[in-house]
C-alpha cells in the first residue's frame, strides 16, 4: 500500500498515521489531553503552503479573531483561576483560528493526491476496524480492541458498557466515543467526494462504516450529505456512477430503515429532558438567550462550567449532576461570541444555500460538510477539530485550483469510478 522510498508516500503515511491515532494522548499537562493533533498541524501546513499571503489586507482578518476574545477578559479579571482557564482556551482558540486563516488565506505551495489518497486509506483501515471491533464482540462477547491504547486514550479509558444499546453495540473506533468516529469517517468521505476519488469504493466504506458505528449524528450526516451529492452530480457522468448512485440512494434508505427504531428513538429523545439529544440541541437554548440578552459579546473563554453551573442543565438522570460543558458547535459559538457570531453564522448559512442554488458541487459539499461538523461535538477549539477540517478544506482549494493542474485533474478522472 506504500511505497516508503517515495517522499510522496511517506507523506501518505503521515497523514494516515495522523488520523488514525487521533486520539493518541501522549502527555496530560496541567489535566490537558494532548495528542499528535497540533504537531499533524503544523507539520500539514508547514508542507502545504508558504505562509504567505494571497492578499495583504488578509492579515486583518486574523488579527480582528485573535483581538476579539480579549474584550471579554474584563469578566475575569477578579480571578485567578479564571485567569488560568481563561488564557488555556485562548491559546487553544489562538492556534485553531491560525490553523484555519492559513489554510484559507495563504498560498497553497504543494498541489497532489496525497490527501485524497491518505483519507482513502485511512477509511479503509478505520472501516475495517469498527467491523472487527464490533464483530469480536457479537461473535465472542470480546472486547479486545476497545480501549486500545490503554492509558494513552483520549480522556482516559471508556467505560465500554455506555456503547451497548440492548442488542445495538456501537463501534467507537480508534477514537472517545462512536460520534467522533463517525465525524472522522465523514471527514474523510467528504475529501474523496470533493475530489472524485474512488468515489464508490469511499461511498461504500463509509456506508459499511456507519452499519457498525450505529450513531444518529453520523448516520443523519451521511444520509444529508449523500443527499446534496446525488443532486449535484455531474448529469453526464457514466451510466455505472448513475446506477450506483441508484444503489447507494436504496441503501441508505434500507439502512435508515434497518436502524429504524433505535433512530427514531433517538430523534424523539429531543423532547425528553436529560437525554443527549435534548442536552445537545434543546437545553442549551434557555442558557444562548440569557448570553445574548445580557452579554451581547460572549462569554470569556473558560468560564463555561461556572456560567452553566446556575441553570442545572440535566444531563443524564434527573437528580443527577448538571451539565459543564455545550455539546454543539453553533452553540458554542454563539455563547463565546454572542451576536457577532449569529451574524457570521447567518451569512454562512446564506452562503450554504447561495452555493446549492448555484450548483457549485465542491463548495456546497465543503459548507455543508463544515455545517454538519458543528453537531458532531463542542470541541470546535481542539486542535482534532482542526486536523479534519483544515484537510477537506485543503483538498476543496487544490480541486478548484485544478485547472493549472493537468495531471492532477487526470488523475482524479481516472480514479472517479474506482
Amino acid at each position: 500500500m506504500f511505497n516508503c522510498n517515495s517522499a510522496r508516500s511517506r507523506e501518505t503515511f503521515l497523514l494516515v498515521f495522523s488520523i488514525l491515532f487521533l486520539h493518541f494522548t501522549l502527555v496530560r499537562p496541567f489535566g490537558f489531553p494532548l495528542t499528535l493533533a497540533p504537531f499533524a498541524v503544523i507539520i500539514f501546513l508547514k508542507r502545504t503552503t508558504n505562509f504567505s499571503l494571497r492578499k495583504k489586507q488578509d492579515i486583518f482578518i486574523l488579527l480582528v479573531a485573535l483581538f476579539f476574545p480579549l474584550l471579554n477578559a474584563y469578566q475575569i479579571i477578579d480571578s485567578h483561576e479564571k485567569s488560568v482557564e481563561f488564557i488555556r482556551t485562548y491559546l487553544l482558540w489562538v492556534f485553531n483560528a491560525t490553523a484555519f486563516w492559513v489554510i484559507l488565506r495563504c498560498v497553497i505551495i504543494k498541489k497532489t493526491d496525497t490527501v485524497a489518497n491518505g483519507a482513502f486509506i485511512a477509511l479503509t483501515i478505520l472501516t475495517f476496524f469498527v467491523m472487527a471491533q464490533a464483530g469480536l464482540v457479537y461473535l465472542s462477547g470480546s472486547t479486545i480492541l476497545y480501549n486500545i491504547f490503554g492509558g494513552h486514550q483520549y480522556m482516559g479509558e471508556v467505560n465500554i458498557h455506555k456503547h451497548y444499546l440492548g442488542e445495538i453495540n456501537r463501534a467507537p473506533g480508534l477514537y472517545l466515543e462512536p460520534s467522533f468516529c463517525a465525524f472522522v469517517i465523514i471527514t474523510l468521505w467528504t475529501v474523496c467526494l470533493i475530489s472524485s476519488h474512488r468515489i464508490i469504493a469511499s461511498s461504500m466504506l463509509s456506508m459499511v462504516a456507519m452499519i457498525f458505528i450505529v450513531s444518529f449524528s453520523g448516520v443523519l450526516a451521511f444520509a444529508c450529505l449523500l443527499a446534496l451529492f446525488l443532486v449535484m452530480r455531474d448529469r453526464y457522468a457514466d451510466k455505472k456512477l448513475r446506477n450506483f448512485s441508484v444503489f447507494m440512494a436504496f441503501s441508505t434508505l434500507g439502512l435508515i430503515v434497518k436502524f429504524g427504531d433505535y433512530l427514531s428513538g433517538r430523534a424523539l429523545e429531543i423532547m425528553i429532558e436529560g437525554s443527549s439529544v435534548y442536552y445537545r440541541l434543546v437545553a442549551p437554548l434557555v442558557v444562548i438567550k440569557d448570553v445574548l440578552t445580557n452579554h451581547p459579546m460572549g462569554i470569556a473563554f473558560g468560564q463555561m462550567e461556572s456560567y452553566l453551573a446556575p441553570f442545572e442543565l440535566i444531563h443524564g438522570k434527573i437528580g443527577g449532576p448538571g451539565g459543564s460543558s455545550i455539546d454543539n458547535g453553533v452553540y458554542l459559538f454563539l455563547f463565546y461570541f454572542g451576536w457577532l457570531a449569529l451574524i457570521l453564522l447567518t451569512v454562512f448559512i446564506i452562503s450554504m444555500l447561495k452555493a446549492a442554488i448555484s450548483k457549485k458541487k465542491n463548495l456546497s459539499i465543503l459548507l455543508f460538510y463544515i455545517f454538519l461538523s458543528f453537531g458532531f461535538s463542542g470541541g470546535m477549539l481542539l486542535p482534532e477539530y482542526a486536523l479534519l477540517l483544515i484537510i477537506v478544506i485543503y483538498q476543496y482549494r487544490i480541486i478548484s485550483q485544478a485547472v493549472v493542474l493537468p495531471n492532477l485533474r487526470m488523475h482524479y478522472n481516472t480514479t472517479i469510478n474506482s
